[in-house]
Formats: structure tokens, C-alpha cells, sequence
């Protein structure tokens, strides 16, 4: 199987040889020696720049929780306390 992959993966490259007009050779080395280092490349740049956007992304949400987290306990103790964040008018008689 793993022989009839091979041939196959060479008729590929003849035909576009053919096709291109270029010999085997050449467009083996173009393929394997100068597309696909530069795709390799730019697909590893791609997941560090998108570990970095998650990583950030991340610190934010986590920044946006504890505030929510703070906030949500705040609002739970003047709820149980009966304490409003609108200043109560005391009349003293």
C-alpha cells in the first residue's frame, strides 16, 4: 500500500512537471525544499501568534471573573444585610 501511495504521489509530481514544464527534479525540489519549509514556517508562526491571542484573551476573562466574582459578593451582602447602595434618608425627630 504503502508502495502504490509512493507511485502515485510521483505521477502527481510528472504530471505537474509536464504541466508547468519543468523536469521532476525540479519541481521535487521546489516542493520539498522550498514550499514546504516556508508553509511549515508560517503554519508555526500562526499557533504561536494564536497561543498568544488565547493567552491574553484568557488573562481578560480571568480579570473580568474575579471583578464579577467581587462584584456578585458585594451585591449578595447588601442583599442579606438589607444595605442599598442609595443613601437612606434619616430623619431624626
Amino acid at each position: 500500500m504503502i508502495n502504490e501511495i509512493f507511485d502515485w504521489c510521483v505521477q502527481l509530481l510528472v504530471f505537474w512537471a509536464g504541466q508547468l514544464g519543468m523536469s521532476y527534479k525540479a519541481i521535487n525540489v521546489w516542493v520539498f525544499v522550498i514550499i514546504w519549509p516556508i508553509f511549515t514556517l508560517l503554519l508555526i508562526g500562526l499557533v504561536i501568534a494564536q497561543q498568544v491571542k488565547i493567552r491574553r484573551l484568557l488573562r481578560k476573562a480571568k480579570k473580568y471573573k474575579m471583578r464579577m466574582v467581587r462584584t456578585s459578593r458585594r451585591d449578595a451582602h447588601r442583599r442579606r444585610c438589607g444595605d442599598s447602595r442609595r443613601s437612606k434618608k434619616r430623619s431624626y425627630q
